[in-house]
């Protein structure tokens, strides 16, 4: 029974040493969520239609992806032609690129049809 206080008192000193930080903190961890330091207008936020675009091409079974990865791979089709270079960013297969973006011009043919 000796031993096992003996480490609990050596790892006492760990938390005494950030306790000036803990006020510090919550403060600097709430204005910069972890999506943060990633690209924010990229990664965090992609558009709303895009999100209902991306959940309507999940929810045809187009792809098994999730609504995340395939609104990135939408918001990335928007800035960049190439399939292999989205591919690589989202970080899927290019046949996952090649469908998501299919399912796309479908279901954005098959809105317009029910607009007009």
């Amino acid at each position: 029974p000796a031993p096992r206080p003996t480490p609990s008192t050596a790892s006492s000193p760990a938390p005494a040493a950030p306790r000036p930080a803990i006020p510090d903190a919550p403060a600097t961890s709430r204005p910069a969520p972890s999506s943060a330091p990633q690209k924010p207008a990229d990664a965090a936020a992609p558009a709303p239609e895009t999100i209902a675009l991306a959940s309507r091409i999940v929810e045809s079974k187009a792809v098994r992806q999730p609504v995340g990865v395939v609104a990135r791979i939408l918001e990335l089709a928007e800035t960049e032609s190439r399939k292999n270079v989205i591919a690589e960013r989202a970080g899927v297969h290019h046949s996952v690129v090649t469908k998501v973006l299919e399912a796309a011009e479908s279901q954005r043919r098959h809105g317009l049809q029910a607009v007009s």
